[in-house]
């Protein structure tokens, strides 16, 4: 009996040995299948990554091209010959033929967001402005500093600056976001009937120390004649410290051209436009009256002639005579051999011997060969 259950547990080893013998080779097949199979599980997920990417081309085929913000339209232009900027035409903007717009919208259409169009990109060159004017307002108020204005006035002056310019960040924001969502910018009008009667205080109060600022930026010139480019705009071809009471002239220009009998806005665009027309005029009455009290009639007519829309204002400034000269001492060189640092040289000799007499630099009628 004995002998009998050995000879059975032997049986039931050998049988377990010859299962695990024949289980073995089964396994090592698989593995070598699973060794021999990455090359085609390669090509399979490559396969299926260059379909996803063919079906996310086509779902992105159809949607529009993500805008390029209102500051980068204006910054990317370059200046004309007075000082402006050569804005590309609303229909030929990426932004807009990728949708499609100027094929499928009317006439009047086209039209009235071609205007609204320049009016948006208008407050993005002037917040530009008001950048370099904070940053001409830093330099007046910290390194500045040995000027004999007093530091109050200086720390004022620069806070209306400051205050100018966060009314036009906000105004450029609501823009901004306007352009991202509705390329034709309807609305725009309306921004500016809002915001010009919060506009009053810091034009106003600039306005009537105009002739203060001129001064110190005059001063600061004598010592500092390498500010002179801070202290213009438009490439030179206007003064920086004039931009603001400039903007609120040009602002009404453009809001006029928008509610011309043949200009296609809507009727409730057209209602805001004559209703930021109305607030402009009225600031600009302010602004003038202020500059009137504080420096007087000839002083305001200086202003308005340095504002003349009609003709470049190069020979009317004496700090744009300047930057004329340093540009004639340049450009007289280029027609000599080898004379580019020279005349360079020239003209930045000038700028600072005119810098050093205040009579001439004030004096419109001074010639910059004295």
């Amino acid at each position: 009996m004995g002998e009998s259950k050995k000879m059975w547990a032997e049986k039931r080893r050998a049988s377990a040995i010859f299962r695990s013998s024949q289980a073995i080779p089964s396994s090592n097949k698989n593995k070598t299948t699973e060794v021999t199979t990455p090359t085609e599980k390669g090509k399979a997920a490559t396969s299926r990554k260059k379909d996803t990417e063919s079906k996310e081309a086509e779902n992105n085929a159809g949607q529009p091209v993500k805008n390029r913000t209102l500051r980068d339209i204006v910054l990317g232009a370059s200046y004309n010959a007075n000082g402006h900027r050569e804005l590309p035409s609303w229909e030929t903007l990426p932004e807009v033929t990728a949708i499609g717009l100027p094929e499928s919208l009317e006439e009047k259409t086209l039209n009235a967001a071609k205007i609204t169009f320049r009016l948006a990109a208008s407050e993005a060159e002037y917040n530009e402005e008001l950048s370099n004017l904070c940053q001409l307002g830093k330099r007046i108020v910290v390194q500045w500093t040995n000027d004999p204005s007093p530091t109050f006035l200086r720390r004022a002056v620069f806070s209306h600056i400051q205050r100018m310019k966060s009314q036009s960040d906000a105004l450029l924001a609501k823009m901004e976001s306007l352009w991202e969502k509705r390329p034709t910018l309807t609305g725009v009008h309306g921004f500016y009937a809002q915001a010009i009667p919060e506009m009053k205080t810091p034009y106003v109060s600039y306005s009537g120390h105009i002739e203060e600022i001129r001064l110190i930026i005059q001063r600061a010139l004598e010592v500092h004649p390498d500010a002179l480019w801070a202290a213009s705009t438009g490439n030179g071809k206007r003064e920086l410290s004039l931009a603001p009471i400039q903007r609120l002239t040009s602002l009404r220009i453009m809001l006029q051209a928008s509610t011309a009998n043949d200009t296609p806005l809507k009727y409730e665009e057209k209602g805001d436009a004559k209703k930021a027309i109305q607030g402009i005029k009225e600031l600009l009455d302010e602004c003038y009256a202020e500059m009137t009290s504080q420096s007087g009639t000839e002083y305001v007519a200086e202003i308005d002639n340095l504002l003349d829309f009609g003709e470049l204002a190069t020979g009317k400034s004496p700090l744009l005579l300047l930057l004329a000269a340093c540009g004639a001492g340049g450009d007289s060189s280029d027609e000599e051999e080898g004379g580019g640092s020279e005349g360079q040289l020239e003209g930045r000799k000038r700028i600072e011997c005119l810098a050093s007499r205040p009579s001439i630099f004030w004096n419109p009628s001074a010639s910059i060969t004295e």
